[in-house]
């Protein structure tokens, strides 16, 4: 594949998936500007790509210090006209040059499985395996939540079983007192006093009332 092959491919690639990731309305200026920057790329040399990608990023650190309204547009523009260049970049090096701005691995796959033209092995081989990874993920994804939603369920099980048999103690407690009509006390260790059990058929056999009118007896 010739080097303006290779960028044509690139360019072609690029202006579609800007044209598919900033489809909606509100990503008017992304779009627009992710398109130029491709499109400004045709026809290039790496010397004269290098020198727009520098450009490019100083109208884009331009456009925040002035706050324009077009900053996105200027911003998306400088990304892909990087992203060229980094694909650019990995191609020279893979043809024994020297790169013109900072190779990333992102850019160095690209070249290895999917600079060729589309519907070609290498085209079919780039989207099955970003396919396949995505599918994994996935699955990973619902695994782990899965798993968690069964041990909540399960947890929540637990503290039901747990609530049910505190009331059924309680309940044999307070029928086990009426049945012998005897009282179960509660010492409080701080003020010394003891509250007796709430049981109907309690009986308090002596002790007095203390502020909240409860019968208490001293230990």
């Amino acid at each position: 594949m010739l080097l303006v092959d290779a960028l044509n491919f690139i360019i072609d690639d690029g202006i579609e998936s800007a044209r598919h990731d900033y489809a909606t309305p509100r990503h008017f200026l992304k779009r627009a500007g992710a398109v130029a920057g491709f499109e400004e790329r045709r026809n290039r040399k790496p010397a004269q790509i290098a020198a727009l990608f520098v450009a490019a990023n100083e109208r884009a650190s331009q456009a925040i210090r002035e706050e324009d309204p077009r900053y996105q547009f200027w911003r998306c523009r400088a990304l892909e006209i990087g992203w060229v260049a980094n694909v650019l970049s990995n191609i020279l090096v893979v043809n024994g040059e020297l790169p013109i701005t900072t190779m990333t691995a992102r850019g160095r796959t690209l070249v290895t499985l999917g600079m060729t033209a589309r519907f070609y092995l290498g085209w079919y081989v780039t989207r099955t395996l970003a396919m396949a990874v995505a599918t994994v993920v996935l699955i990973a994804l619902l695994s782990e939540s899965m798993r968690l939603y069964a041990e909540v369920s399960w947890a929540n099980l637990k503290t039901l079983e747990h609530e049910a048999a505190v009331m059924e103690s309680e309940a044999r407690l307070q029928e086990a007192l009426a049945a012998g009509a005897i009282m179960a006390f509660e010492w409080d260790a701080i003020t010394g006093l003891m509250k007796r059990s709430l049981g109907q058929n309690s009986v308090v056999r002596c002790g007095w009332r203390n502020e909240q009118g409860e019968r208490c007896l001293r230990p």
